[in-house]
């Protein structure tokens, strides 16, 4: 059996007080006075704690040090009042403000009338050589409080499956097993864990990992753990989020050949009365066979449990707060095989509990969630969609999830990004509304699209969510994977800086084409949309976005310009064909950002949009294999800028978001 651990929690407040005279003999040095007060420990039988105090100045000069007991300057059961001074003159840094140190030791603590044994009745947050130490500003007439609030793991007689007892605190158990011990057999080693099934169906070698807490009668029981990471050195990471709902996650190649997660609630009782104790396991599938020759494997994780939510699923800022690691060498290069054993908590550094100020963690169980219901009213099944989500749906989203969230489709990420005031599409959270990218829409159905609320933000950049996108916020343009430059007749020069690209053609006409590389295929519906800008205008054209099929040498140019607002050229199997204009009076004012729009509504329709209305819409008969998209700049005398360019997937009615009743 694991022992378990007692999360307890202390509270010290420090406070800056009122000026103190000088020494005689010398000049007055500024002192002022600090006020220590050491909550009571809850720690059932605790009758005297010992702590070691120490000041120093901003130079790291010592003012004072002193043990004090409870018993002596508290109430005896870990409370302590004790008031000395401070430095209110040493300022080397010569910032106006003389900020002092205050070192905490906890020393001993005394239960039962016996001391209690550090590193085997408690963990001790603060031994001497590693004190906790909180810093404030010493001023002789300023009261400057600081506070330290420690939560102190003590060791309990309960085992990873035991029955729980009444109590106040937070009680855990954690372990990490590969093997089960020898079993009735004729050999003495341990018999390896088979649990999980393997690519050819038959049970493989399995780490499991166990993490279970109890809150107590009358509380309530919340687990934090971070994503488990298992860091071969040069031969790679493989990293597994622990996420619900519980079951089969399925197989990260090479190494892991499946992972599964159990997770819920154990229906113990104490007095009759519910317990609230969770337990939050993950069982591991590791391929022998793809562990390295060379290179040692160690997983890796976090966690940690309280009574109460921890908002953003961190310990309050300036805590010291308990957590269990885990950190198991799984394998003994050269040999490509399991080495790892059985590992109860504090039984060695393997699982071990130690403290950490205020990191967040990466899940939660029970993790708080929102069901979105993603309605798709067409009659074809939509892949790969990128779907908007505003109003109502976005406010109860961030309602739900302040701290971030995690989407999911049918146990398929779903990544998100946020819009942008520019129309961008960003990791940074605005109010706006977001765009994200479900796997799969039913045909005339709806699909739900689950948050899972996290402790910290999850959204993607607008390229893992769009079939293309480039914000244009880097520092050269990307003519590998994202643009070639295919101009003619002349020379484009352009750039990328302040967030935009800049392009000017060498003559007035045609044409510097600047292309995407993506393809919109006949059969696809999608739209390719920029945002641009022309810094002045002339009688040259300028197009701000083009969209032609590729049909052999033939091709149709579609372009909204400055004057010549719808433009399209048809030389589809009529090559000296007359080009064709529609004015419309949308067309580029310099100096102003506008937003362009072609959507391929058909194998070859299109239409044209600005800022949003539609301007024309015409069918090109001609597509063989698809449609090009890129931006032409036709005029010498001024530079077209574009903010960002983006194609995203198109039907004809869009897909609406609710939240599930």
């Amino acid at each position: 059996m694991s022992p378990a651990l007692r999360l307890l929690s202390p509270l010290l407040v420090v406070g800056a007080l009122g000026g103190a005279p000088g020494c005689l003999g010398e000049a007055p040095r500024a002192t002022g006075r600090l006020a220590l007060d050491v909550a009571p420990l809850s720690l059932p039988g605790i009758q005297d704690a010992t702590y070691t105090l120490t000041v120093r100045n901003e130079s790291g000069e010592l003012v004072w040090t002193r043990q004090l007991t409870s018993t002596a300057y508290g109430d005896g059961a870990g409370s302590i009042s004790y008031v000395g001074p401070c430095d209110a003159d040493d300022d080397p840094s010569g910032d106006g403000a003389a900020t002092n140190s205050v070192e905490l030791v906890v020393d001993e603590l005394v239960a039962s009338g016996a001391p209690l044994t550090a590193g085997a009745d408690y963990i001790n947050p603060a031994p001497a050589g590693s004190p906790v130490t909180r810093t404030a500003v010493c001023a002789p007439d300023v009261d400057t409080p600081v506070t330290f609030d420690l939560t102190i793991a003590r060791r309990a007689q309960q085992g990873f499956f035991d029955v729980a007892v009444s109590f106040d605190d937070v009680f855990c158990s954690a372990k990490l097993d590969c093997v089960y011990p020898d079993g009735p057999d004729a050999d003495t080693d341990p018999d390896p864990i088979l649990l999980l099934h393997d690519a050819s169906g038959a049970r493989a070698r399995t780490v499991v990992l166990g993490f279970a807490c109890t809150g107590g009668v009358g509380a309530d029981t919340h687990l934090y753990l971070d994503n488990l990471v298992i860091d071969c050195g040069a031969s790679g990471t493989t990293t597994l989020a622990p996420l619900g709902p519980p079951g089969l996650k399925g197989a990260v190649p090479p190494l892991v050949f499946q992972h599964a997660v159990y997770q819920g609630d154990e229906q113990l009782t104490s007095g009759g009365v519910d317990a609230h104790k969770r337990y939050w396991n993950v069982a591991v599938g590791i391929d022998e066979a793809a562990l390295p020759t060379a290179d040692v494997c160690t997983l890796t994780a976090r966690g940690t449990a309280s009574q109460s939510a921890l908002p953003g699923f961190s310990p309050a800022a300036g805590s010291t707060w308990p957590v269990i690691a885990w950190s198991v060498p799984l394998n003994t290069p050269p040999a490509q095989t399991l080495s790892c054993g059985q590992y109860a908590v504090d039984g060695g550094a393997e699982v071990a509990t130690g403290y950490v100020a205020g990191a967040p963690f990466a899940w939660a169980y029970p993790a708080t969630a929102l069901t979105l219901l993603v309605a798709n009213a067409n009659a074809t099944t939509l892949t790969d969609f990128e779907v908007p989500v505003s109003g109502a749906p976005l406010t109860a989203l961030t309602t739900a999830c302040p701290d971030g969230f995690k989407l999911t489709a049918g146990g398929a990420d779903v990544p998100y990004c946020w819009d942008q005031a520019n129309g961008e599409c960003s990791a940074t959270e605005t109010a706006l509304g977001l765009w994200m990218r479900v796997p799969t829409l039913a045909a005339s159905a709806a699909t739900e699209v689950t948050a899972i609320c996290t402790g910290a933000a999850g959204a993607s950049p607008g390229g893992d969510v769009f079939r293309f996108y480039d914000d244009l916020n880097g520092t050269a343009l990307d003519l590998t994977n994202l643009w070639y430059d295919a101009s003619h007749s002349g020379t484009l020069s352009y750039a990328v800086a302040s967030g935009y690209l800049k392009m000017r053609f060498s003559v007035n006409g045609c044409c510097g084409h600047m292309s995407l590389r993506h393809t919109i295929g006949v059969s696809e519906r999608a739209v390719y949309e920029n945002r641009i800008m022309a810094e002045g205008t002339s009688s040259a054209w300028i197009d701000v976005l083009r969209m032609w099929p590729d049909s052999g040498s033939e091709y149709i140019i579609a372009d909204i310009s400055n004057v010549l607002n719808a433009h399209w050229c048809d030389r589809c199997g009529n090559p000296s064909g007359p080009c064709y204009v529609s004015s419309t009076g949308q067309g580029i004012s310099p100096g102003v950002w506008n937003t362009y729009a072609m959507v391929k509504y058909g194998d070859t329709g299109i239409r044209a949009y600005y800022n949003g209305t539609q301007i024309w819409s015409r069918d090109y008969a001609c597509a063989t294999t698809g449609f090009g998209a890129g931006i032409s700049s036709r005029t010498a005398d001024y530079d077209m800028r574009v903010d960002w360019a983006r194609v995203r997937n198109w039907a004809e009615v869009t897909p609406t978001v609710t939240v599930a009743p």
